[in-house]
């Protein structure tokens, strides 16, 4: 064989060797990286879920102001947590800010649309508002994604039979709540028992 053939075939291994050796780092290399990015993301969710925490147990106490700061705090660090926004919608129902419990709430809805606590809370803006209407559609929507859903439930009962005078459909609603719940309250009864009793008086004047 001659030189120039014995230099070209060295020089193309070269080039090959060189190639392989590239590859292999580059992928070292990205293997690195989405190992360091999923390490720093791992930190991150520890320590929001800390942050959350700690939130949650100033919300417990009544220290709605210092709640809410580190729910915004989470918000600012990562937007989209429905947690977070959720809890800044009850704290604002506490306080007397009906509109901006609503945001909120609605804010949860565009980021988890069938999150049960939101249907609900926004039930209950509704039916204070008096929006008889959009209270029955927020917990029927609630129940669509839930039958057993107990404040959803409840509310649903209470709003039929104390502001829409549909007694049939709250009581069956009642009946359905008293049978999830282990230890219901002790009024359950004597609501279940009243509204039979109206039920029936309605039934005698007809």
């Amino acid at each position: 064989m001659s030189c120039n053939c014995i230099k070209q075939r060295a020089a193309r291994l070269l080039i090959i060797f060189s190639i392989a050796l590239i590859s292999a780092c580059a992928n070292k290399v990205t293997k690195e990286t989405e190992g360091a990015e999923h390490a720093a993301e791992a930190r991150l969710q520890t320590a929001l879920q800390q942050e959350f925490e700690s939130a949650l147990e100033l919300q417990r106490a009544g220290r709605y102001d210092d709640a809410r700061d580190i729910y915004v705090r989470l918000l600012d660090a990562k937007p989209g947590l429905t947690g977070p926004e959720l809890n800044l919608g009850i704290i604002a129902m506490k306080q007397g800010s009906a509109e901006q419990a609503e945001a909120h709430f609605q804010q949860v809805l565009e980021h988890q649309e069938n999150n049960l606590h939101a249907l609900n809370y926004l039930g209950v803006l509704s039916r204070e508002a008096g929006e008889f209407d959009a209270a029955e559609g927020y917990y029927r929507r609630a129940l669509d994604v839930d039958a057993n859903y107990l404040p959803a439930l409840r509310n649903l009962a209470i709003l039929l039979d104390l502001y829409r005078g549909r007694l049939v459909e709250a009581l069956s609603l009642y009946e359905h709540y008293q049978a999830q719940v282990e230890n219901a309250p002790p009024e359950l009864k004597d609501w279940i028992f009243d509204i039979k009793s109206r039920i029936s008086a309605q039934g005698e004047q007809e």
